[in-house]
């Protein structure tokens, strides 16, 4: 498996203008993979910006995986036919951007859904998530007939119940992925919300690999933080499952350090999660992890 960091972690540091900071600081504590939002540039297929990234990467040798969102007022789920046209759109470009700038995944609860869900307008019911889920379907069939001509994979990641409604379970994501029918829509299993959501985290993991359906994976510690050596969590039952399932893919660390504003607030995150949250203190954290979570994980 290849071992990487998400730009989440860190936070008020990362430059979306200079990715090279990144994956400068990504190479140096050890990543095998990156992942981060394309910019607003990209996601309108500036060829040049998307062939940048490209050269960019392949300069510093890391593999890509890209994450992905929904601005606010595009949500596949709307009643409003026009809405989910352009929400459709504006994952096709996503799709197209994402192969011009030399990557093949991409994924989030953001492919299938605006996220993080609010609540405060109506009480979601059975009914209601039914039907936002055949609508979201419809609109992530036709476009993975474009991911699948330009060789993306589309990792649909289960969120937590506070954060989204529609897909929580590694059963609700297996039958989502079949209801898309392609062999690019896979699943990205994110261990901080599965051990929300699920009885048994490891059984959730083995049915997904099962059906051969992983296509990504994050990890972090259940309270989100970076995970480190002293650690409760199985990760040596991780790692296991994983290879049983014959995964070689991504293992993203996709962990906060502190209370960074936005995306933070997003997850319900208010305070620090270690000690020392300069940059620096970041990249020791996410270096000790990596290599504390490839000797756990490993054969």
């Amino acid at each position: 498996m290849q071992y990487g960091v998400h730009k989440m972690t860190w936070g008020p540091f990362f430059d979306p203008d200079r990715p090279e900071d990144f994956f400068a600081q990504a190479k140096e504590i050890g990543a095998d993979t990156v992942e981060l939002r394309p910019t607003d540039a990209m996601l309108s297929l500036d060829l040049a910006k998307c062939h940048e990234m490209r050269r960019l990467l392949e300069e510093y040798g890391l593999q890509v995986k890209f994450t992905y969102g929904f601005p606010k007022h595009l949500d596949m789920r709307s009643a409003d036919p026009f809405v989910r046209e352009y929400a459709t759109d504006f994952l096709i470009r996503g799709i197209r951007c994402v192969a011009e700038s030399g990557g093949s995944n991409i994924g989030s609860a953001g492919i299938y859904a605006c996220w993080p869900t609010l609540y405060d307008n109506q009480m979601i019911l059975p009914e209601d998530k039914y039907e936002h889920t055949m609508r979201s379907l419809e609109c992530v069939r036709r476009a993975v007939r474009v991911a699948e001509e330009c060789g993306v994979t589309l990792n649909i990641e289960m969120v937590n119940r506070f954060e989204n409604y529609l897909l929580n379970t590694v059963d609700e994501g297996l039958a989502y992925c079949r209801a898309v029918d392609s062999k690019n829509c896979n699943l990205l299993l994110d261990v901080f919300h599965l051990g929300i959501e699920e009885n048994d985290l490891l059984a959730a993991v083995r049915k997904a690999g099962q059906a051969g359906m992983i296509g990504h994976v994050h990890v972090s510690e259940r309270n989100r933080a970076i995970p480190q050596e002293g650690s409760k969590a199985d990760w040596k039952g991780l790692g296991e499952a994983l290879r049983e399932a014959g995964y070689t893919g991504g293992v993203t660390i996709e962990a906060a350090a502190g209370f960074d504003g936005a995306s933070s607030y997003n997850m319900r995150i208010f305070r620090d999660l270690q000690e020392d949250v300069t940059l620096a203190g970041r990249l020791r954290a996410l270096k000790s992890s990596l290599a504390f979570l490839r000797g756990q994980m490993e054969a």
